[in-house]
């Protein structure tokens, strides 16, 4: 995703996006239930958690104006957060969830 991003945009839009995603990261760490992100249907203990919802905690001149990917989720017994990826927002989510578990969990 970085690299189609620097490809697309540029190596300094490639690094505000990353910066995004670790501060996305940081704050799932800090609070997996967290307000914005939501339970994916049918899927227990599995939550989304979109990246947007992290931009202020970004310094202003790193910004990205429109992200638009959402961090996938499990939420272990222990109320640590296990990251499965990220996948766009235009995906179906309950669909991108179910692949990013049967990726994880291949048994």
């Amino acid at each position: 995703m970085l690299l189609e991003s620097a490809t697309a945009y540029g190596i300094e839009a490639a690094g505000r996006y990353a910066r995004l995603i670790v501060a996305a990261l940081t704050a799932i760490g800090e609070a997996p239930e967290r307000p914005g992100s939501t339970p994916v249907p049918r899927l227990e203990n599995i939550r989304a958690y979109p990246i947007r919802l992290s931009r202020t905690s970004v310094a202003p001149q790193h910004r990205v104006r429109t992200p638009r990917h959402l961090i996938i989720y499990l939420v272990a017994a222990e109320g640590a957060a296990e990251i499965l990826g990220l996948v766009h927002d235009r995906m179906v989510l309950s669909r991108a969830a179910r692949r990013l578990v049967r990726i994880a969990d291949p048994e």
